[in-house]
């Protein structure tokens, strides 16, 4: 690292939570911290943004990460609201069959409203989330809800049900991928098998989703080699 890099690498340890979160340097070009202010926004978020470097290419958990790994935001927000959404989407996310129950729904839907409220006076725009958690928690307390829940947005007015779906399938591959390249492997197999198989149900996702379907079907065949690696070791 050179001598115009030192300081920006000081400054950036003094303002993580070393000691709750890995600092991901391969997310970064150094040489570009003074320029480019995601190249410093990346050493907080999880591993796998090296080649994003704009607001619109990082899904949420990059984003809730960046804010509670960052200590410049525990003015605006405490770290432990973020934590409880970046949870709240992984398990939604990680989820085999791509559902979640009723309960735990409404449970997830009162921390992200949370959240948003503590957020509003830094994002106005945010007071429409209070609306449409609201709105949905009435829908799942109708009598025609059924059990089981899809982990789509598809409930929110903010988008139409067919984009909502294809983003949410988007990012639980992203976040798929992640896992795999960070060895959390817990239930991974199951993830992927359950995604894929949804995934393949549908001629349209298929044909939309192919570059995800793709990396999913990558996942599978590094996780069979590496069983039978350790098979026969």
């Amino acid at each position: 690292m050179c001598a115009n890099c030192v300081p920006w690498r000081d400054e950036i340890l003094a303002n993580h939570r070393l000691e709750e979160a890995p600092v991901h340097w391969n997310n970064c070009i150094p040489h570009l911290w003074p320029y480019e202010k995601w190249e410093v926004a990346k050493v907080y978020m999880p591993g796998g943004q090296r080649i994003k470097c704009s607001f619109d290419k990082f899904d949420i958990t990059a984003l809730l990460n960046l804010m509670a790994n960052c200590n410049h935001f525990r003015a605006f927000v405490e770290t432990q609201k973020l934590l409880q959404v970046n949870e709240v989407r992984n398990i939604a996310t990680h989820a085999p069959d791509m559902t979640v129950s009723e309960e735990d729904l409404k449970k997830y839907l009162v921390k992200i409203k949370d959240l948003g409220r503590a957020l509003e006076p830094h994002a106005p725009r945010l007071r429409r989330l209070s609306t449409e958690t609201d709105r949905l928690r009435k829908m799942l307390d109708s009598p025609e809800q059924e059990s089981g829940v899809r982990c789509f947005a598809a409930s929110f007015d903010v988008m139409s049900e067919w984009d909502a779906e294809r983003f949410s399938l988007t990012e639980r591959t992203e976040f798929l991928l992640q896992c795999y390249q960070e060895e959390q492997l817990d239930g991974l197999k199951e993830a992927v098998q359950g995604t894929v198989k949804y995934l393949e149900h549908s001629e349209k996702l298929k044909a939309i989703l192919g570059r995800e379907l793709s990396k999913l079907h990558w996942i599978q065949k590094q996780r069979e080699r590496l069983e039978q690696d350790t098979k026969y070791q």
